[in-house]
């Protein structure tokens, strides 16, 4: 999964691209964001449980005053969090992710749509056309990691039938 700084530079190029037809989204300045560094066992040395070997990483403080945000604890993945900022006027996004969007991406998109709502793409339940219509996005945004774009076609099939 990206850290912290690696979240943040997709982050960046996601804005750029999608502010071309939404020129009100702009990133989040870098410099206003908080990070604290830490030692921490992650990836691989975390699954075998080998607790002992751990390396720095970087974490972002918290969410700015203006984020507000609910995260849904909902089984087996699922719609698990929606972030908004009161009075914005930048577009609304619908974001259908696997782990690598949830691991710290989803923690810079809030900062600068309207309303953003995250679903984890395996939840079929919510991959359907009546989820999109009852949020009713600006943007929707499929995020799936290369070794699982062999599903592509079937969310976009889902997303777009009845």
């Amino acid at each position: 999964h990206w850290n912290q700084f690696g979240a943040y530079i997709a982050y960046l190029e996601i804005i750029k691209i999608l502010s071309k037809e939404h020129p009100l989204l702009s990133p989040y300045s870098q410099d206003t964001i908080d990070f604290t560094e830490t030692q921490s066992t992650m990836g691989l040395a975390n699954m075998i449980e080998a607790t002992y070997l751990t390396e720095q990483k970087t974490v972002r403080e918290k969410n700015p005053e203006f984020v507000k945000s609910i995260i849904i604890s909902e089984p087996s993945n699922g719609y698990h969090e929606t972030a908004w900022i009161p009075n914005s006027q930048a577009p609304s996004a619908l974001v259908y992710h696997d782990s690598f969007w949830y691991f710290n991406l989803n923690d810079y998109l809030m900062l600068s749509f309207s309303k953003t709502n995250f679903i984890h793409f395996e939840s079929t339940q919510y991959l359907n056309s009546k989820t999109v219509e009852y949020f009713q996005p600006d943007i929707i945004i499929i995020e799936i990691v290369e070794r699982n774009l062999q599903n592509l076609p079937v969310i976009l099939s889902l997303l777009i039938s009845e």
